[in-house]
């Protein structure tokens, strides 16, 4: 076993055969998470441990973790129509694309995405990490109509690997997810107006792994502007809360890999001059990894 502080840092060697010759063809993990590659050679591995903040360390030093925009730790992006190849673009962009545009269920042929049900858009970080939510945000059109389809609008939560609602396999399952805001409890100044729409603090902090956007059928199915945009902020935590975690050789690839070949125009089996032929690369069982040691001990 090793030891090190919460903050990362710690340089880390594997040792053992097949591995990398440059440091970006070794993928290893420190608790889930990437460790910075800084050497390989084929027979060691150097990496940079990467910082491990877990719930206890966030409640013993609250000020040293301000909360952060959770779209940017995110793995993955979906909305309720997993099918259509677009729609993780659509997704990404509900989360992260500036709040001066508008967002619309528009495809080629004019074809809406969902014609007559409620549409929703989810991110969701890796199975090792989870946040803290500490508030949600929804920034509704502007055009006044479009706002008051979306009065009933939702920012809901939900855990994936571990925590309550994990054991829901299906990640659009309502049973999982947890409502922290509705836009429908926020006071109306007039029906152009409403105030409050762009925060809800959440007190206390939940924890979750997925966040997504839920929206009505009828703001789904109209034409123009749907939304501006939705936000969810919070402190990034480890998914595990023990202090142990596992070190994992992940992958080795090589740069070969993904060598340009040339034309073997004369047909003699050789590169012709100026490029290289397409790589075949044969692994057999002693080019598979083998940890021999790790340092420090």
């Amino acid at each position: 076993a090793l030891q090190a502080g919460h903050g990362g840092g710690l340089e880390l060697t594997v040792r053992g055969s097949g591995l990398g010759a440059a440091p970006g063809e070794t993928r290893v993990t420190v608790c889930g998470l990437a460790c910075e590659p800084l050497r390989s050679n084929g027979t060691e591995a150097t990496c940079r441990a990467p910082a491990h903040t877990t719930r206890a360390v966030v409640d013993a030093f609250p000020a040293a973790f301000p909360p952060t925009d959770l779209a940017a730790s995110a793995s993955n992006f979906s909305t309720n129509r997993p099918f259509d190849a677009e729609e993780a673009t659509f997704a990404r962009h509900a989360f992260t694309a500036p709040i001066d545009s508008p967002r619309r269920l528009l495809t080629e042929g004019l074809e809406w995405r969902t014609a007559n049900a409620e549409c929703w858009f989810a991110m969701r970080l890796g199975d090792s990490l989870a946040a803290l939510v500490t508030s949600a945000k929804f920034f509704p059109a502007v055009e006044p109509a479009a706002r008051a389809r979306a009065r009933t609008a939702t920012l809901e939560v939900r855990n994936v690997t571990v925590g309550a609602g994990s054991e829901v396999p299906d990640f659009g399952d309502a049973a999982a997810w947890v409502t922290v805001a509705d836009v429908s409890e926020v006071v109306f100044a007039s029906d152009t107006v409403a105030q409050g729409w762009t925060a809800f603090p959440i007190e206390p902090p939940v924890t979750a792994q997925a966040f997504r956007l839920r929206l009505p059928a009828d703001a789904c199915r109209r034409q123009g502007e749907l939304f501006r945009g939705a936000r969810f902020d919070g402190i990034v935590v480890a998914a595990d809360d023990g202090p142990d975690c596992p070190i994992a050789v992940e992958s080795v690839g090589s740069a070969l890999a993904d060598a340009p070949a040339a034309p073997d125009v004369d047909g003699d089996g050789r590169a012709d001059p100026g490029g290289v032929l397409a790589p075949t690369l044969d692994h057999s069982l002693p080019r598979t990894p083998v940890v021999h040691a790790v340092h420090p001990r």
